[in-house]
């Protein structure tokens, strides 16, 4: 249902269920079920909010309040379920509505110990697929290139490598080198001996390890890896059963697969609704959540090799290359193996 739908019906609705609630008062007499007017407030509050703008006003109020409004409107919703149950049970209220909450949480936590059980099978696929170490990396002998510049950055950031590489399908080739903060600083800008760019790399560590003047900075420049180069490449995510997909990172050296780690992106149905209602999101202006509210999880697996000591992710332990700790990065001189490129990018560029 679209947001202009919501515009339109959820006034109507309003209206129909205040209409409602009068023909039951003058047949009826005023309702004494306790479920009735949960009912009766929940409508009307969540048909309000369904309205773009005006629906952020009973937000903003319980914002006051330090109330999240979507909690809120969720724990009215049980409430309202709990109190027809008891009520349906004990007689107050006729007994067929128990029926109504027994089929809404069946359905509901048939739906999450279903999606519990398609994770922990495609989990185990996952296992059989991924590999521990696929080689010792040696700087010396390939080139590890990444097929994205995000990664490219993080990654000389993150591990105890000399320099890594972007390449994308049009054979633009980046080279990417950490450095320390002595170095840094004196690069001004990419008008140099190397034609080479900095960037902090201050945001990669511990929150207050480092400064943008301490930390290290990562040396960019145009250059093509100098080594028989080692593919890292992370392939097209998959959808595999519903809210359950695999990503996967591939490493490729002398032409052939020589390793695989996968892990799950899962959009996980929380134990409890927690989070109901209407409002902003990231990919429309105004939208309203449906029965549930999904959170994202993305579910690794331990790669099976011996010694674990210093590979803390699947990309260091398929590659065996360790991560800098935070002694490391404090006390980071560099690689003797940069300072050509470093005392070029320090330099004046050639005279033309």
């Amino acid at each position: 249902m679209t947001d202009a739908v919501f515009a339109v019906a959820a006034p109507f609705a309003a209206v129909v269920t205040a209409f409602g609630f009068l023909v039951f008062v003058s047949i009826h007499g005023r309702p004494r079920s306790v479920s009735f007017w949960l009912f009766v407030t929940a409508a009307e509050l969540l048909l309000f909010q369904a309205i773009p703008i005006i629906g952020l006003l009973p937000g903003l109020l319980l914002l006051l309040f330090s109330i999240d409004a979507f909690v809120f409107y969720a724990l009215l919703v049980h409430a309202f379920l709990l109190s027809l149950l008891i009520e349906a049970a004990i007689g107050r209220i006729s007994r067929r509505f128990v029926i109504v909450p027994i089929l809404m949480y069946g359905a509901y936590y048939t739906a999450y110990f279903g999606q519990a059980r398609d994770i922990e099978e495609e989990a185990a696929k996952m296992n059989l697929v991924n590999v521990g170490k696929a080689l010792d990396f040696d700087p010396d002998k390939m080139s590890v290139v990444f097929d994205s510049m995000g990664d490219l950055g993080s990654f000389v950031a993150h591990y105890k490598v000399p320099v890594a590489y972007f390449q994308d399908n049009y054979a633009h080739s980046e080279s990417a080198r950490l450095i320390p903060a002595s170095q840094c600083a004196i690069i001004k800008n990419s008008k140099n001996g190397a034609a080479a760019s900095i960037e902090t790399a201050e945001y990669n560590y511990q929150m207050g390890l480092l400064t943008k003047v301490t930390a290290p900075c990562v040396l960019l420049r145009a250059e093509k890896p100098t080594n028989p180069p080692l593919y890292v490449r992370r392939a097209p995510e998959q959808q595999k059963r519903f809210a359950i997909s695999v990503q996967s990172i591939e490493i490729f050296f002398n032409g052939q697969l020589i390793g695989t780690h996968q892990s799950l992106h899962v959009y996980r149905i929380p134990p409890i609704l927690w989070h109901m209602g209407c409002g902003f999101s990231d990919t429309k202006p105004w939208g309203c959540l449906g029965f549930f509210s999904e959170y994202s999880e993305t579910i690794g697996s331990e790669p099976k090799i011996n010694d674990r000591v210093g590979y803390t992710s699947p990309l260091g332990d398929m590659l065996a290359i360790p991560k800098y700790t935070n002694e490391d990065i404090l006390h980071f001189a560099g690689y003797p193996a940069n300072a050509g490129i470093v005392a070029l990018a320090q330099s004046p560029p050639a005279a033309k």
